[in-house]
């Protein structure tokens, strides 16, 4: 609505928005009228630059909202992957204290040892 013609909006506005609608506030029924149309036509003409710009974003007959919705499911999924490899990234952390804490106290062969039985564990 940036396009829209000055005159339309001075102070004081021959418009107001009366439940939802412009209203043009004059006496005469066919300045009403043309200036209503005045106002639909460069709302109707935003619209269609707004929707013109979000096309290079849109697949094929999708609409914004359904853009929107693949954006936040796209956005679900990689969220889920973060979490997982936050958790396993957490997991390896705790490996290597672990480890760290193990080479304190056993030897090299004992700790190789103690893998290998860890992983046959696992199996």
């Amino acid at each position: 609505m940036t396009d829209m013609p000055e005159e339309i909006f001075a102070w004081p506005s021959p418009f107001s928005n009366q439940g939802g609608e412009w209203v043009a506030e004059c006496d005469d029924p066919e300045e009403k009228f043309i200036r209503a149309d005045v106002v639909e036509a460069h709302v109707a003409e935003a619209v269609a630059k707004e929707r013109e710009a979000c096309a290079p974003y849109l697949k094929d007959g999708e609409t914004p909202a359904e853009r929107i919705e693949r954006e936040r499911q796209d956005c679900l999924a990689l969220m889920a992957l973060l979490a997982k490899e936050k958790l396993r990234s957490e997991a390896f952390r705790n490996a290597l204290e672990v480890i760290s804490q193990l080479s304190l106290h056993y030897s090299a062969a004992d700790l190789g040892d103690i893998a290998a039985a860890a992983i046959r564990g696992r199996k």
